[in-house]
């Protein structure tokens, strides 16, 4: 009995992980297997303070390496409070990122809308983010007298300014928007 919701479970979290590919990228994807994966650890120098935890992927194509970031990649301030906290998929794209300052507080956040690539691509071209279209929406926010509220979001594809971004007042009231 407990079988059935446990699969549905897995292939729930599986389609959630991906579901910014579109077919075209997951097609030329299938043709891709890691040869091993890795995780680098860093320390600030000097001490045994925690400055930066990366997973990679390696995959082995016609004789050459490509070493991709896969996974959660975490950055830390001296403090040990996280900088950066990323979620990666396992071909290198950005899919999930929280910015923090040292207090803990979030400065931005962007997340992957959808990751595509020409159908004519190779699986190289993946691994190298040459011709991968990225679409994604970035939130930034500000404290002001105490407050910590969003204060802009905005969508981009591929770094250009793309769609409406909107410009908030600390009581969360669209005060600009712009259309690209």
């Amino acid at each position: 009995m407990l079988k059935f919701p446990t699969f549905l479970f897995f292939v729930l979290i599986y389609l959630q992980c991906y579901s910014q590919h579109t077919e075209a990228f997951l097609n030329i994807a299938s043709e891709l297997n890691t040869s091993q994966s890795t995780q680098e650890t860093k320390y600030f120098s000097g001490t045994k303070q925690l400055k930066e935890v990366t997973n990679y992927l390696i995959y082995d194509i016609n004789g050459r390496k490509y070493k991709v970031k896969a996974g959660e990649n975490i950055l830390y301030y001296k403090n040990g409070q996280v900088l950066f906290d990323m979620k990666y998929d396992n071909f290198g794209n950005l899919l999930f990122c929280k910015k923090f300052d040292k207090n803990g507080k979030i400065i931005d956040e962007l997340t992957a809308l959808e990751i595509d690539i020409p159908e004519e691509s190779i699986a190289e071209d993946i691994l190298t983010s040459v011709k991968t279209i990225v679409s994604y929406n970035q939130k930034y926010y500000n404290t002001k007298n105490g407050k910590h509220y969003l204060f802009k979001e905005e969508n981009k594809i591929n770094n250009k300014r793309k769609g409406i971004w909107k410009t908030f007042d600390v009581n969360g009231n669209n005060i600009k928007s712009k259309t690209f």
